[in-house]
C-alpha cells in the first residue's frame, strides 16, 4: 500500500508563515520598493487551513459552559462578536455614540425598550415577551407566579368592571386546552399597526440603498455612502463613492455593491452577494482596466474620513497580506513582504505565454475599515489575492496536453468583502444569536491545545465538504461550505483512464489526488510544469474525499494532511465562543464520553475495510466500494417560545458514501480490442458528498393551560351547619338550601359593590 506523500511538503507552509511575520516591518520601513512578482513556478497542493487566531491569554484553564437562555429578549441581530452591528439597537457592543449614527428612518416608531430609537432603523430583535393580564381587584389576588421583570413574560393588571356579572365572568383570554395553539383573526388593522409592522420588518429581507450624506453633515450615519478622494490623474470609482463589484441578475459583475458606513459586505451570514463572475473573452481587456485592476481597488483608493467634498482622505489601504493564486488548482503562494502591490496590466495580441492575459488581476479583496465609533473613518486595510486571468483561446493554446481537456474557462469568479471595527476590536462573524440563521455557515473547528489549555481553532469557512473547481474537476482548494438548515450535495469529477482506475483500485497509485489532477493539465516549460506520466494514478491509502478535505473528519493520522485525526468540534449554538471550548461541547450527563457535537478521532471516518473494502473486477472493469464522498447527518432542534424559537445543533454523525466505478468509455474498433485505449482515454468519475439536516422529533410545546373553572363553585353540604342538616337523608335538600342562601348573599353583595368603587 503506497503512501500519497509524494509531493506534499511542509517547508512551503513554514516559509509562508515567516513571510507573514515580516510583513509589518517591510511595509513600515519601505525596505522593498519594487513591486511583487509572480512565482516562477507553480505546484500542486492544498492551501493552509484558514482559522481565526486564538489569544491563549483569554482562554480559561478550566472552561465552564455558558448557559444559553432562549427568551424573548435575545438579540437576534447581534451577528458579529466584538463590534457594533449596524442598526442593531439591542447589541451590547453599541454605545450611545454609535447608536446616534444609526440610519435615519422618519417612519420608524417603537414601543418599550426601543422607544428612544424612534426615527432610527432598528433591526429585528425577536418577539416581545408574552404578557399576562388579569382583571380582578388587587385585594383578591394572592400572588402571580411570574416576576413582573421576568424575561419570560410581562405581568400587568387591568382595572376590572365592577358590575356584578363582570366580576363573575371576567374573562381576559380563553386558555381552554381544547383549542390548542392557533392564530386567531386579529380583527381590524389600523394605520398605526401598519406603520409598526413596517418598522419591525425593516431590513429583514433586504438592505436599503445607502443614502448620500449632505455636504454640511459633520459625521457619517449608518448606511451613508462613503466618498473617495482621488488625485486629478487617479482612478475614480462610479459616482466618486466607495463601490465594489457585485453580481447583477445574470451573476456577471457590475458596480452594484455601494458600501454604506458601518455596513458589512456580504450583508448577512446567509448572503452570497460578495461574489460575481467576470467574463474573460471579448471583454477581458476592459475588465482588466476596471473591475480587476489594483489601481481602482487598492493603489489609488482613499476614503473620505467624513462626509463632504472637502473631507480629509485616509491613506491608501494598508496591505495586510498578498497572495498569488495558481492557474491550475488554486494553490496560494504568499507574496506578503516581497514588494509593493503590482500593477494590473493586460497583454493582448502577441507574446509567448502572456498573450490575451490580465496579469495580476485582483480576484479577491477583503477590506477591514477602522472607525472611531462617532461617525468618522480612521483607516482601512486589505487582504489581496491575485491571479493571471487568460482568455479561453489563450488558455487552450498554452495548456495543450493529451492527458486531459484543459477546460477552457469562460469566466473568473471574484470575491470582495468589507468588515468594520473600532481600533481595538477583533471582528468575528457569528451564524446567529443564539440560534442558527438558515443559510448561515455551520460553525466548526478543531480542538487545539497550548500550555494545558484547550480551545477551538475555528475554521473561517465553517464546516466544508469537497467541491468542484472552475472546470468541474475536484479541487482541494474549492470546497463547499455546509450551510445550516440546507440539505445539500456537492459533486466533482476525477478523470481516470482504465489503467488509472485499475491501479488506483488495487492500491498501487503513488500520487496525492491534488498532484494527480495538477499533472493532468500541467505542461512542460510553463511555470515549472513537466510532462506528466500517464501511467501514474492517485493513491488510495487515504480515501479521495479525505485527501481533498486535508484530513478533516478522517480519524487516521497522516502527516501529509494537517487536519487528520484532529478532534472536530461543531458549535451547538451559533454564537459559541471559540476560546471557550466548553461552549462547543454537548455531552451526556451520565456518559461524559458521548459528546454529540464533538467528533474525536475514534468517531471519525477510517479507510473502509472488510466487506466495504475496494476491490477490482477485471471482467466488468469495475472498482467496487469506492469512497466517493462523505455523508454528514446533522440533528437540529428548536428551543424557546413558539414565536421566538431558536435552532441549535443536537448531534452530528459522519459516514462514507460508497459507489462502484465502472469504466464504460469504450471506443469500438473493427481491427482492435475495444480496450486498446486503456492508457489514454479518460472517463470522468463522480465524487459526491451529502449533508442532511434532520429536525429532532420533540414533545409538544410545554405550556400551562388549566381546565376552565366552573362558573359556580362547589360548596360543602354542611356550610350552613347547624342551621341546616347535612345528614344522609337530607343531604340533597341541605345542599339546595345552601345554594339558596348563597344566592341571597350574592345579590346583597352585588347591591353593595355597585354603590362604590374599590380603589386600585
Amino acid at each position: 500500500m503506497t503512501n500519497t506523500a509524494s509531493l506534499r511538503t511542509k517547508a512551503g507552509r513554514r516559509a509562508s508563515l515567516l513571510a507573514g511575520v515580516l510583513v509589518c516591518a517591510l511595509l513600515a520601513t519601505g525596505a522593498d520598493a519594487q513591486a511583487a512578482t509572480r512565482p516562477t513556478t507553480e505546484s500542486a497542493g492544498l492551501n493552509d487551513p484558514s482559522t481565526y487566531g486564538i489569544d491563549w491569554d483569554d482562554v480559561p484553564t478550566e472552561p465552564t459552559k455558558t448557559v444559553v437562555k432562549v427568551t424573548a429578549e435575545n438579540c437576534l441581530c447581534d451577528l458579529t462578536e466584538g463590534t457594533c452591528d449596524a442598526n442593531c439597537c439591542c447589541d451590547p457592543d453599541c454605545d450611545s455614540n454609535e447608536k446616534a449614527q444609526f440610519t435615519e428612518c422618519a417612519t420608524c416608531v417603537y414601543d418599550g425598550a426601543n422607544a428612544a430609537m424612534n426615527g432610527k432603523v432598528c433591526l429585528p430583535e425577536g418577539r416581545s415577551p408574552p404578557s399576562l393580564e388579569y382583571c380582578l381587584p388587587s385585594s383578591t389576588v394572592s400572588r402571580v407566579n411570574l416576576l413582573s421583570s421576568s424575561s419570560l413574560g410581562v405581568v400587568t393588571q387591568q382595572k376590572a368592571d365592577m358590575s356584578f356579572l363582570s366580576q363573575q365572568l371576567c374573562i381576559k383570554d380563553d386558555n381552554s386546552a381544547s383549542l390548542g395553539k392557533y392564530f386567531l383573526d386579529p380583527g381590524f388593522a389600523t394605520d398605526d399597526i401598519l406603520k409598526s409592522s413596517v418598522t419591525l420588518q425593516s431590513e429583514r429581507f433586504w438592505n436599503p440603498v445607502p443614502a448620500a450624506a449632505s455636504e454640511t453633515q459633520p459625521k457619517y450615519r449608518h448606511n451613508d455612502t462613503i466618498g473617495i478622494v482621488t488625485a486629478a490623474s487617479g482612478a475614480t470609482l462610479p459616482g466618486n463613492k466607495f463601490v465594489l463589484p457585485g453580481a447583477t441578475f445574470s451573476g456577471v459583475c457590475g458596480w452594484t455593491n455601494v458600501i454604506g458606513y458601518n455596513m458589512p459586505l456580504p450583508a448577512s451570514a446567509a448572503s452570497e452577494d460578495a461574489t460575481c463572475l467576470v467574463p474573460i473573452d471579448d471583454t477581458l481587456g476592459k475588465s482588466c482596466t476596471t473591475l480587476l485592476n489594483a489601481k481602482y481597488l487598492v493603489n489609488d483608493l482613499k476614503l473620505a474620513k467624513t462626509p463632504g467634498s472637502s473631507a480629509t482622505p485616509t491613506e491608501a489601504p494598508t496591505i495586510s497580506s498578498m497572495k498569488y493564486r495558481s492557474r491550475i488548482g488554486g494553490k496560494l503562494t504568499d507574496l506578503t513582504g516581497t514588494g509593493t502591490v503590482p500593477d494590473t496590466t493586460f497583454t493582448a495580441g502577441s507574446g509567448s505565454g502572456t498573450k490575451d492575459t490580465c496579469n495580476f488581476a485582483v480576484v479577491e479583496a477583503h477590506y477591514v475599515i477602522t472607525h472611531d465609533g462617532s461617525g468618522s473613518i480612521s483607516s482601512f486595510a486589505v487582504d489581496l489575492v491575485f491571479a493571471d486571468v487568460m482568455t479561453s483561446n489563450r488558455w487552450s493554446a498554452v495548456y495543450t496536453n493529451p492527458l486531459a481537456d484543459p477546460g477552457n474557462p469562460s469566466s473568473v469568479r471574484v470575491k470582495y468583502t468589507v468588515s468594520w471595527k473600532l481600533s481595538a476590536e477583533t471582528v468575528v462573524p457569528r451564524s446567529g444569536a443564539p440560534g442558527y440563521v438558515v443559510g448561515a455557515p455551520l460553525l466548526a473547528g478543531t480542538k487545539d491545545t497550548s500550555s494545558g489549555k484547550n480551545a477551538v481553532a475555528r475554521l473561517k469557512d465553517g464546516l466544508t465538504i469537497p467541491g468542484a473547481g472552475p472546470d468541474g474537476r475536484c479541487s482541494g482548494n474549492s470546497k463547499s461550505t455546509v450551510r445550516f438548515g440546507m440539505s445539500q450535495s456537492s459533486s466533482c469529477a476525477i478523470p481516470l483512464s482504465q489503467n488509472n482506475l485499475k491501479t488506483f483500485c488495487q492500491g498501487s497509485g503513488d500520487k496525492a489526488v491534488a498532484d494527480y489532477l495538477y499533472d493532468l493539465i500541467s505542461v512542460a516549460s510553463v511555470l515549472g510544469g513537466t510532462t506528466p506520466d500517464k501511467t501514474k494514478a492517485p493513491g488510495s491509502s487515504v480515501p479521495l474525499p479525505a485527501q481533498l478535505m486535508d484530513g478533516l473528519l478522517y480519524g487516521t493520522l497522516d502527516s501529509n494532511y494537517d487536519l487528520s485525526a484532529k478532534t472536530v468540534m461543531v458549535a451547538a449554538w451559533a454564537n459559541a465562543n471559540y476560546e471557550n471550548i466548553a461552549d462547543w461541547k454537548s455531552c451526556d450527563a451520565t456518559d461524559t464520553t458521548d459528546c454529540a457535537t464533538e467528533l474525536t478521532a475514534a468517531e471519525q471516518l477510517t479507510k473502509p475495510s472488510g466487506d466495504s473494502a475496494m476491490s477490482w473486477d477485471e471482467t466488468t472493469k469495475t472498482c467496487k466500494n469506492v469512497a466517493v464522498g462523505v455523508n454528514i447527518d446533522v440533528l437540529t432542534a428548536k428551543v424557546g417560545h413558539l414565536d421566538h424559537a431558536q435552532s441549535k445543533v443536537q448531534r452530528v454523525k459522519v459516514s462514507w458514501n460508497l459507489a462502484d466505478w465502472t469504466y464504460t468509455d469504450l471506443i469500438p474498433r473493427t481491427d482492435e480490442s475495444p480496450w486498446d485505449d486503456a492508457a489514454d482515454s479518460r472517463q470522468d468519475f463522480l465524487l459526491k458528498s451529502t449533508v442532511h439536516f434532520v429536525e429532532m422529533a420533540q414533545d409538544a410545546p410545554e405550556g400551562v393551560k388549566p381546565a376552565s373553572p366552573p362558573i359556580l363553585p362547589t360548596l360543602p353540604a354542611d356550610v350552613f351547619y347547624p342551621f341546616l342538616s347535612a345528614g344522609p337523608a337530607g343531604g340533597r335538600a341541605a345542599a339546595s338550601a345552601a345554594w339558596c342562601v348563597a344566592l341571597v348573599a350574592a345579590i346583597f353583595v352585588a347591591w353593595v359593590t355597585a354603590r362604590g368603587d374599590e380603589s386600585y
